[in-house]
């Protein structure tokens, strides 16, 4: 038994230090992730998360500005737990997001 959980710990480790891997890369990625936290349910938070995740595959890399602000919104306001709230109530630019035209 204490074989089984070693392994299936060293799988879940493993799995979770390729996603931060991942992340690192892009942090206009994990803003769009961030947002999708904020989905009502898991399997729309899911949905969200492979779609973002698809697009951004299927677009150009983000430019060193566009980086630079992301990481900026990431480390200020663009987290903590009360960003879901925050966003409900308007403050749509905590995540560098704009009103549409």
């Amino acid at each position: 038994m204490v074989s089984y959980l070693y392994y299936v710990s060293r799988v879940v480790l493993s799995v979770s230090f390729a996603l931060a891997l991942v992340s690192c890369g892009n942090p206009c990625l994990d803003v769009a992730k961030q947002i999708c936290r904020c989905k009502p349910t898991e399997y729309e938070q899911r949905q969200c998360v492979r779609s973002v995740t698809a697009e951004a595959d299927a677009n150009e890399s983000p430019t060193q500005a566009e980086i630079d602000q992301c990481s900026e919104l990431l480390a200020t306001s663009c987290t903590g737990d009360d960003i879901c709230e925050r966003l409900d109530n308007g403050e749509i630019s905590a995540c560098g997001l704009t009103e549409p035209r």
